[in-house]
Formats: structure tokens, sequence, C-alpha cells
């Protein structure tokens, strides 16, 4: 510990103070002084806001999402009426801080009297997990599904009995990988939550069952489930219509209404009084009233969990470099999302354009390859024939 901050004098503190800083401050117990306009406006904000998270835009500025102790609550509340969480589970925190589930990973173990175990920086992510789920006999986790195609060749070979609740989220599931994972946690269940972070962490969840997920899963996908308490969704097609199969939109308690700053206003519609949020995913609704992922709707995707506009790389690339440049999501030997780049320009310096992007851009937005190309191929209508580009791009690798 660096530094200690402490709202009254402890004597327990002092065979610290060796090592950490201690700092006595009337931070906790509400010290403000009401005659200052800022401090009484700070405390306003911290009564109303927990955390502001930013999610990828379209034009190089994140978006900003206000979640309040409201929708913090409402979720937490939730997941303490569903679920028998206690003191002697042991979680694992798998993910970056500025991933919202985190908040999860985190507070939940802290509600609950339980263990919070952390997986390091050093040395491969996926295969920390593994190790830490097996040697600290971890029986809550939540994580993205892409850690399981990393570890796929390994599945038949992983035995994890004390793991009693798995939860995915931030990615698609897939069922062939999900029917593995099952097998490897003979004790355990998986839970697939889905939601944008607009919607406070998670807002859909769907309990994996190996014969009926045969059976409802589209292009192998597992379905999203149905909403939580307190959150209505709607599917709209392409005339904002209600219907069965379309772009999905949610409203709620764990909702938000806008964006920090009422920035991409576009992202919200009003239908029969509500305000709702457009998530961009594409969805249909099943017979047993599932909801099962269709793709997305806007340019959009996941990489590693995190949600990427390919549109602020694109402006990063022009703004930064000097270069125009077009960015496709293919998948690799795994069926891994992972980023390609192609830049018009006849000279191109690979790690030079890299370093520069990472200056700018987070380490998970930085396209994998680039490739340079003279001219873009146009299609019939002038525009960048992104089809011709994964056409250059496959004979390439061939």
């Amino acid at each position: 510990l660096k530094l200690i901050l402490s709202s009254t004098h402890n004597e327990d503190l002092k065979v610290l103070e060796q090592d950490a800083k201690i700092v006595i401050t009337s931070l906790f117990n509400n010290g403000y002084h009401e005659t200052s306009t800022l401090n009484s406006a700070f405390r306003k904000v911290i009564q109303d806001y927990y955390c502001v998270l930013f999610t990828s835009g379209t034009t190089g500025e994140p978006k900003g999402v206000e979640l309040t102790n409201s929708n913090i609550n409402h979720f937490f509340r939730y997941q303490l009426t569903h679920y028998d969480f206690n003191q002697e589970d042991r979680f694992l925190q798998v993910y970056e801080l500025t991933f919202d589930v985190s908040i999860f990973s985190f507070f939940m173990p802290l509600l609950t009297g339980g263990c919070c175990y952390v997986v390091p920086d050093k040395g491969l992510k996926y295969t920390n997990i593994v190790r830490m789920l097996d040697e600290h006999k971890i029986t809550v986790v939540s994580m993205v599904p892409t850690i399981l195609s990393y570890i796929k060749n390994y599945l038949n070979e992983i035995k994890l009995p004390s793991l009693r609740l798995s939860i995915f989220s931030g990615d698609v599931l897939y069922h062939s990988l999900a029917v593995l994972w099952a097998k490897a946690i003979p004790n355990g269940v998986i839970h697939n939550f889905c939601g944008p972070t607009e919607t406070t962490i998670v807002c859909l969840r769907y309990i994996f069952n190996e014969e009926l997920s045969a059976k409802e899963s589209v292009n192998g996908v597992v379905p999203l489930g149905k909403p939580m308490d307190g959150v209505e969704v709607i599917i709209l097609d392409e005339e904002n219509n209600i219907t069965d199969k379309g772009e999905l939109c949610a409203t709620g308690t764990q909702v938000i209404t806008h964006y920090l700053n009422n920035k991409n206003e576009h992202k919200f519609i009003e239908i029969n009084n509500k305000r709702w949020y457009r998530t961009g995913d594409m969805v249909l609704r099943n017979s047993d009233g599932n909801l099962c992922f269709l793709g997305r709707s806007d340019s959009q995707v996941k990489i590693n969990g995190f949600r990427i506009e390919l549109s602020e790389i694109e402006y990063a690339f022009q703004t930064f470099i000097n270069n125009k440049a077009v960015v496709l999501n293919i998948k690799d030997e795994n069926n891994i999302n992972s980023l390609l780049a192609f830049v018009e320009t006849e000279d191109l310096d690979d790690d030079e354009m890299k370093m520069k992007l990472s200056t700018h851009l987070t380490e998970y937005m930085i396209p994998k390859e680039i490739i340079a190309l003279e001219k873009f191929p146009l299609n019939i209508n002038g525009k960048i024939d992104r089809g011709k580009l994964l056409e250059i791009f496959n004979s390439i690798k061939c």
C-alpha cells in the first residue's frame, strides 16, 4: 500500500505508517463546505452518478456512458435476488477495469463476503485464467467467450469441479464451445449474459442447456435469452415498426436515457411514450421468447469483448497519419475477430504506423495486419469495394 485514506484517526493503522502514507480526510463523512459552489456541485455528482464509461465512437470521439447509482443498484439487486452468492464463494476477476463487467467481478464479492482473485497482468491471460480457476478452486467466474476459443484444444483435458457458475458476456458464445466447457465444469452451470454498457453491464440472460441450445442456436451462436427484471425490449424493423426480427431496443431502470453531454441522440428513439436505446444488435425472437443474435446493424465489432467502431480506427488513420484507410473485421484460425486495415499509399512502414496509432488508440484497436494499396478498388456506385479488398487479402494469404 502506498496511500491510505481514512475518515478518523485509527491506532491500528500506525503499523502501516512506515510503508504507506496515511491521510485523514473528511471525504467519507460528508464533510463538504456547503458554502462552496464547487463542492456542492461535486457532492451532487457523486450522489447521482456511479461512473462514466467510454465506448468507441464513429468520429474519433468516444461516447460517454453515465451509469447512475440507481442503474448499478438495480443491477446488483437483480443478481442478489436470482443468485445465491455467499461468503464461501471465490470469484475470479479477469477483466480490464475499463471493461464494465469488472464492476460485477469486484463488487459482488464485497457485497456477499466472498473472495476476489485477480488475474495477473504478466503472462498469457487465458493460461493464467485456467491455472487460477484450478489452483484457487474458483466457484464463480465471468469472462468473455473468446477465452474458450484460445483454449479449445485443451478443453478435453480441463476439469474444474469447484466451479459452480460460469458466466459469459461481452461477445457471442458459440454452442460447440459451450458444450465442451460444460464437460470441463461437471458441477457447474453456464449462464450466457448479454447487453451493451448502455444497459448497465448486461440486461439479457440465457441459462445454457445443451439440448435446448442446439435447437435454438442461430449460426451456431447460443441465444441471448430474455430481458432481466426491470428491462423492457422491443425489436424494430427498418421503418421502426415493432416486429420479431430486426434491431434490438431497450428501456428500463438499467438503461441510460442519454450519453454524456447529450451526444449521439440518434441512438435513442421515442415509442409509446418511452425512450428506447437502439443497441445496434440485430436479433430475432424465437417461439420460446428467447432473443437470438443475428449480427450488427452498423460498423461495430467486438475485439476481446471490447466494442469497437471500425470507423473510429479509420478516422485515426486519416487524422493522425494522413492516409485514407479501410478497416475490416475478419476471423482468424480460431474463429476470433481480428482487425485488418488497408491503407491507400505506395509506401508503408508497418511498425511506424502502428506506433503512431498507439498514441491515439488503445492496443486492442490497432489492426493486426496493415496492407498498402496504391488505389482502393471502387464499386459501380463509386464507393470503396470492401468485398474486393477481402478478395485481395485472401489472394495474398494464398
